[in-house]
């Protein structure tokens, strides 16, 4: 478990990635057969899976691993996901490319992290009704923005991974938050999962969010941007920075000022 005071950090993860020929060219095959054999090795090998989808970019999937309460387990699944993704597409003779922005003009492959915290009890500790929102979920929140500048390194681990972070294709290019906003760094979706009592807002509609880092490259490190994002929780809960306004256009719009990620 990754414990802050009395509350604990649950975690999920997605994770995006680009399908080739052995020419290293984009490949024509039926994504969905790629994922159908991905899902057999994943049984086969005891790896849990929320959901298998096609992604918006040509040749692009993408896997999602359910919340659990420690983050070891989850970065041992997510490296367990990238051999057998990997060694699912050598079987079809393929390759299966985790780099962050293989095409210039076409999507970049994150490492997305789900995030909320529960006290003993189960309840989960983010809420947000309107414009009001949890203590915890506001210093979080802001934790997550303060020292984001100083993880970039760990979150695009190379110059390369920079070039994912351009408008236009679902990323994010500054340090920013917001609702159902894929533009932003830092999302707070619609709908929600509770570890222990297995609920989620489609089934029973509540204020209840859980936040969506969305900088990391998919090449990056798991158990680095993990340890990343938890000591941004941390200091958020520990210091209490103030929140800026949310975003609730496209973030990278210059009207909002927000200096751009750069290498």
């Amino acid at each position: 478990m990754v414990d802050c005071a009395d509350s604990t950090i649950i975690l999920a993860a997605e994770i995006e990635w680009y399908l080739w020929s052995q020419q290293q060219e984009p490949t024509q095959i039926d994504r969905q057969l790629y994922l159908n054999e991905l899902q057999k090795s994943a049984e086969a090998r005891g790896l849990p899976l929320y959901a298998l989808d096609i992604e918006k970019g040509c040749s692009q999937v993408e896997a999602a691993l359910p919340i659990c309460a420690n983050a070891a387990e989850l970065v041992a699944n997510l490296e367990l996901l990238k051999e057998l993704a990997q060694q699912t597409a050598a079987d079809l003779a393929l390759q299966a490319d985790f780099s962050a922005k293989p095409l210039a003009d076409d999507y970049g492959s994150g490492l997305h992290i789900h995030l909320h915290l529960e006290n003993s009890l189960g309840e989960n500790l983010f809420w947000k009704n309107d414009e009001s929102m949890s203590a915890e979920l506001q210093h979080c929140l802001a934790g997550l923005l303060v020292t984001m500048p100083k993880y970039m390194p760990i979150f695009a681990p190379n110059e390369a991974a920079y070039k994912r972070f351009v408008g236009g294709f679902n990323a994010p290019v500054n340090a920013s938050w917001g609702g159902n906003n894929r533009t932003v760094a830092l999302r707070l979706p619609d709908s929600f999962t509770n570890y222990k009592r297995g609920m989620t807002s489609a089934n029973n509609p509540s204020k209840y969010r859980r936040i969506e880092h969305r900088v990391a490259a998919s090449e990056a490190n798991p158990q680095a941007v993990i340890t990343a994002i938890c000591a941004g929780i941390a200091y958020g809960l520990r210091e209490k920075p103030t929140l800026p306004p949310p975003i609730y256009g496209d973030a990278a719009d210059a009207q909002y000022g927000l200096e751009k990620f750069i290498c």
